[in-house]
């Protein structure tokens, strides 16, 4: 749908090109079942991108579809990008780039609400100084953080802010790849990785392991952490069926 929407049909044709069994009189329950399951689903997300603001669609396409079940790299430009804030209870719900003044929109945004006790994350990532600023006002203010959409880049310094860092079933990922400036890979000899490993250690993570994968993955790729990889790194305190 948001192939569609955003003018990708050529992205995404080969999706459109597989098919879910007729449902007959002759169908076993079972299949039955699941296909009725999948078109609910995709009527349910249909809606979904049709309701959703133009930004939102880009949002949605860059971080939950490119490079995804064969989908290219394709990724589209928001303008102006944005980051978007929103409420459900007791969480906080934050999608967009991790761009300046990103800190201090979280900060605002915190301050406006009383019981918000979980930042949900979801980013193509962004500025790594303002990434470790947000992380660190999450930390003042005492709360966890968990994920809501993938969070790369400069997105999974936020995550690390979190006093209880959760991860639950689903297809979201922390994703990793090197420093870079506009496209450009960062030395790795440059400060900015060892304030990278400093800032992870203060928050109980392990440092080592983050630098040398984030080192390991070129700008133009991700490495998309497994759940088991996590626990005991001390990058989530939580993984639904892994640890707690």
């Amino acid at each position: 749908m948001l192939g569609r929407l955003l003018g990708k049909v050529g992205e995404i044709r080969h999706l459109e090109e597989m098919e879910l069994p007729p449902i007959t009189e002759d169908l076993d329950p079972h299949t039955a079942l699941v296909t009725s399951m999948s078109l609910s689903n995709w009527v349910g997300a249909a809606r979904s991108a049709l309701a959703a603001s133009e930004e939102e669609r880009i949002y949605f396409w860059n971080v939950n579809c490119v490079g995804k079940e064969g989908i290219p790299e394709a990724r589209l430009a928001a303008n102006p990008p944005t980051t978007m804030f929103e409420i459900h209870g007791s969480l906080l719900v934050v999608r967009g780039p991790v761009e300046k003044g990103f800190a201090i929109a979280l900060e605002g945004a915190l301050d406006n609400q009383i019981g918000v006790n979980t930042v949900v994350l979801g980013s193509g990532g962004g500025n790594v100084m303002e990434a470790l600023k947000a992380g660190r006002v999450i930390r003042a203010r005492g709360l966890g953080t968990s994920l809501g959409d993938n969070c790369y880049s400069a997105c999974p310094l936020v995550f690390l802010g979190g006093v209880d860092r959760s991860l639950f079933a689903g297809s979201n990922r922390l994703g990793f790849h090197q420093v870079s400036v506009r496209g450009v890979p960062i030395p790795r000899e440059h400060e900015i990785y060892q304030i990278i490993s400093a800032y992870a250690a203060e928050m109980g993570a392990d440092g080592a392991w983050l630098i040398k994968t984030m080192q390991a993955t070129p700008p133009d790729k991700m490495h998309n952490a497994e759940p088991d990889s996590l626990c005991g790194l001390g990058i989530a305190t939580f993984i639904q069926y892994w640890c707690n």
